[in-house]
């Protein structure tokens, strides 16, 4: 898991990869923001009621990260390495395996701590989720998400037992996405962490 203090505006992005990390880090706020923390106790001068974080379906994030990471291999030798390991989230990845572990675990993973995510957007709105972050965050003037490294799907058919074990691995991710967003809700708040 990695944060990042965010200079400019007084807050935690909390960074699941594959949700558009990248815009937020380098797009918006690049030179602004602390190198990647990584550990389950935040720094002390930290704000605790200013972290946010961006989820992503679950498949799709796989498959941006499959396509990111390790194009060479097939989608089921990804799942295979992040099924059935666990990574390492207080220092940065070492090897492939730890890479690929660290981008596709579940976002629900405790690794990631996005229980400790007041504001919580959809990777799916990344825009409108961006707007209403920075509102709920009481951000004025802030720039516009760019969309950084963009990845492409085409011509991405996963097998159908495939999908079948994704659905399975990333139920969770799945159910808190549900539970928190309806059809049209692009913010997610954490009212516990007020």
């Amino acid at each position: 898991m990695a944060t990042h203090y965010l200079f400019p505006i007084n807050a935690v992005f909390i960074h699941i990869p594959k949700t558009g990390g990248t815009s937020i880090r380098h797009g918006v706020f690049s030179g602004q923001a602390t190198d990647p923390f990584h550990g389950e106790i935040w720094p002390r001068e930290w704000p605790r009621d200013r972290g946010f974080a961006i989820v992503r379906d679950p498949i799709d994030r796989f498959i941006s990260g499959w396509k990111n990471r390790a194009p060479s291999m097939s989608a089921d030798e990804i799942f295979d390495i992040v099924s059935l390991r666990r990574g390492n989230f207080t220092r940065p990845p070492k090897t492939l395996a730890d890479d690929l572990v660290h981008h596709l675990i579940p976002q629900t993973s405790p690794e990631y701590q996005l229980s400790k995510a007041r504001y919580v957007g959809r990777f799916e709105t990344l825009g409108e989720s961006w707007d209403a972050i920075m509102n709920a965050l009481d951000v004025r003037d802030c720039a516009s998400l760019p969309h950084l490294r963009k990845s492409t799907r085409k011509g991405v058919d996963l097998d159908p037992e495939l999908r079948v074990k994704l659905e399975e691995y990333y139920r969770d991710d799945y159910e808190w996405i549900r539970t928190r967003f309806g059809n049209d809700e692009v913010l997610y708040e954490n009212r516990a962490l007020r």
